[in-house]
């Protein structure tokens, strides 16, 4: 019971950080498509300098593969990983007419 508490507590403040940082670059007006974020992950001007900072810092500093989102925010994070040699993992869209989980082939 306690830990559930504390997990839906850590949520609280997780979405409580990213409303705030959301709130904050929507106000300094440097929110890229789609504006606004809420719901989203962030796209913002500086998005790359952010990226190449990250990977200064422990544990994206010593990785060999990160996990990222395939949306077009992310995409600076996962070229400078790229870049730096550190593979690259995410997940496909799955397209329409196909199941989940399978892989078409002839």
């Amino acid at each position: 019971m306690i830990g559930s508490k504390c997990a839906e507590a850590r949520q609280i403040g997780a979405r409580f950080d990213k409303q705030r940082v959301s709130d904050s670059l929507v106000a300094e007006n440097v929110v890229r498509f789609s504006s606004p974020p809420r719901g989203r992950i962030l796209n913002f001007a500086g998005a790359e300098m952010a990226a190449a900072r990250l990977f200064e810092i422990e544990p994206e500093k010593s990785a060999a593969t990160i996990k990222v989102n395939p949306g077009s925010p992310q995409r600076p994070l996962r070229a400078e990983a790229l870049r730096r040699g550190i593979m690259v993992s995410h997940r496909h869209p799955v397209a329409r007419g196909f199941k989940k989980g399978v892989i078409g082939c002839s």
